[in-house]
């Protein structure tokens, strides 16, 4: 339930300790690293979460921890001893590749980084990245051979969908929710099959379509970004005693209150909305429209119940 980066100070001499006697000095900084959140409404009451000791290696666990145990454990774990160790170091690395035993005019060139010093990536491990490839240690005049080649065509292509991470990295950025709050936010949407989960990323179904329509058709300040930060930092001023809570609740409740009188008066139900569609009944040749039921849309014909 935190995300402090704060670390006490017998958690510093020990990880330190560690790093100096493990590593070297030279993973070692002459003073200890401290950190800040990115979040300014990070829960930082607490210390940060980290092992009881920095001894206790992933390795050396119990075989009676079971594989998810290890994995979380392993990153708690190389987080703590690599946040107090030097920055790593790249070179910024260039080849040029020409045939020797042929002049075509044709030079091939690759971009990337070499590791010049593996730093805090001896506790982390080596990261690839999506902007730049990690490229092998060569030197001018080594001989290499192609085993393949293949031309391809990249087009641009639109924005990844949302995995687990990547959305509440989302909502940490938008200031929306809290680290206790994430897990909930997760279960609920797809408890509630307004997502579903398809190779790692979230997918609307058409339940999640409908109802974020008919929220944003009947509450669009509400359903805002900005509104919603906005009330999570008043009720933050109603935790430190800056903001009256009874004025607070009656500004909201009396604007809300009165979009959901209109929403009921006006708004009709997402399940006797009818959407056409472009093909014709096989029994009676009919249109056929969109309906919505308990499992999502379907296709029904328009003479329904007079056509089964």
């Amino acid at each position: 339930r935190t995300d402090s980066t704060h670390l006490s100070g017998d958690a510093l001499i020990s990880v330190r300790t560690y790093v100096g006697n493990t590593f070297g000095e030279a993973y070692l900084p002459a003073k200890p690293n401290f950190y800040t959140s990115a979040n300014q409404n990070a829960q930082e009451a607490h210390e940060a979460i980290r092992p009881t000791e920095a001894g206790r290696h992933p390795d050396t666990l119990p075989a009676s921890i079971d594989e998810d145990q290890r994995r979380l454990y392993k990153l708690i774990w190389s987080r703590f001893v690599a946040c107090q160790m030097m920055p790593a170091r790249w070179h910024r690395t260039e080849f040029y590749f020409e045939r020797e035993d042929e002049a075509t005019g044709a030079i091939f060139k690759v971009g990337g980084r070499t590791l010049a010093f593996d730093g805090f990536y001896k506790a982390s491990g080596v990261p690839s990245s999506d902007t730049e490839q990690n490229l092998p240690v060569l030197k001018e005049e080594d001989v290499l051979y192609p085993f393949d080649i293949t031309p391809k065509q990249n087009f641009s292509s639109p924005p990844s969908r949302y995995s687990e991470a990547s959305l509440i990295k989302k909502l940490e950025s938008e200031g929306i929710g809290r680290p206790s709050t994430y897990a909930s936010i997760i279960e609920v949407i797809q408890y509630r099959k307004y997502v579903e989960k398809i190779d790692r990323s979230f997918h609307p179904t058409d339940l999640g379509e409908v109802v974020t329509d008919k929220l944003v058709e009947a509450f669009p300040i509400l359903m805002g970004v900005e509104y919603t930060r906005s009330l999570e930092q008043r009720l933050d001023n109603i935790a430190k005693g800056e903001t009256n809570w009874v004025e607070m609740l009656h500004d909201f409740y009396g604007r809300f209150s009165k979009r959901l009188e209109t929403a009921y008066e006006e708004m009709p139900h997402a399940k006797a909305e009818t959407k056409p569609a472009i093909y014709k009944c096989p029994a009676c040749e009919s249109r056929t429209e969109y309906r919505f039921g308990k499992n999502g849309r379907f296709l029904s014909c328009t003479s329904y119940p007079d056509c089964k």
